[in-house]
């Protein structure tokens, strides 16, 4: 069955063709494209023009796609793969969106890696351990990811440590060995390292004026 232009539209939002073949199938191309292709409602197309514009349309939606998942909040390069392979897009056309879009600023995992280090701590009191947990989750390599950490302020885990004490366990009696014990396991399991927590809890005891040994 040969196969023919029914409709070419241009998305002027988009900028890009719409091709509406015989057979139902929809394709985007681009202005360069259109030009090379030279169709006209009503022209036949062969197989091999057939795989050329399933090709470009894919790139096409999996760039759109790409940017847009990418401009609406800050995102790793993993998070942008994922995205595309649920949308079914091919792994060679992923690697060249990323690219595209890596070369136009809107992936960088380092950059990503070194604010999101910096707003989890300053506003989550979030430990170092826990952010490089969740970094990795989001696809970032451990050397960006030390890299980011290394930003981090010296005392910050210190700081942390101290503000969750006060924000989230002041109620607690640290005088108590059992609420201070919980306190203790409860630090730790957020990551922040054990000596850390048992220099910032005695320091908050002393400052309350319990003897500490």
């Amino acid at each position: 069955m040969t196969m023919r232009i029914e409709k070419i539209e241009y998305d002027e939002k988009k900028n890009w063709f719409v091709y509406q073949i015989s057979n139902g199938e929809i394709f985007h191309l681009s202005y360069e494209s259109y030009i090379k292709l030279a169709l006209h409602k009503g022209h036949s197309i062969s197989p091999e023009i057939h795989d050329f514009m399933e090709d470009e349309d894919q790139r096409n939606l999996a760039r759109y796609r790409g940017e847009n998942f990418a401009l609406y909040q800050p995102r790793t390069a993993f998070e942008i793969d994922q995205k595309l392979v649920r949308e079914g897009i091919r792994k060679e056309v992923r690697r060249d969106v990323l690219a595209w879009l890596e070369k136009r600023g809107l992936v960088d995992d380092a950059r990503y890696a070194g604010r999101y280090a910096q707003e989890k701590a300053r506003t989550k009191s979030w430990s170092k351990r826990k952010i490089f947990a969740m970094l990795r989750q989001k696809g970032v390599s451990p050397d960006l990811i030390k890299a980011a950490l290394d930003g981090l302020d010296e005392d910050r885990e210190r700081e942390n440590i101290i503000s969750l004490l006060e924000r989230k366990y002041g109620r607690r009696n640290l005088s108590d060995p059992k609420d201070f014990n919980r306190t203790y396991q409860a630090l730790v399991r957020r990551g922040f390292p054990s000596g850390l927590v048992l220099q910032a809890m005695k320091a908050k005891l002393e400052m309350e004026g319990h003897d500490v040994e």
